[in-house]
């Protein structure tokens, strides 16, 4: 039996390939940081990445505002004084 994260990378590699089959391979990291925030994102989330920063040295940082998976988690204000 797989731990929860290797099911989660095992579900994502799937993913990513079942997106990816039909087009050239990407030749470096801006092209993967693209598809990820036009293509893959907007397909497994049904809206766009809010932000996109790097620090020019080859770290990207994507910010969704609006995360719809751990708005469950998290609690509202109102939940939390109860």
């Amino acid at each position: 039996c797989l731990p929860l994260e290797g099911i989660g990378y095992d579900v994502g590699y799937r993913f990513v390939e079942r997106c990816t089959r039909d087009r050239a391979r990407l030749p470096d990291a801006l092209e993967v940081i693209k598809f990820i925030c036009k293509e893959f994102w907007t397909q497994l989330f049904h809206k766009n990445v809010d932000k996109l920063q790097t620090n020019h040295r080859g770290v990207y940082v994507l910010q969704d505002f609006n995360f719809r998976i751990l708005q469950r988690i998290s609690g509202t204000d109102a939940e939390s004084t109860r």
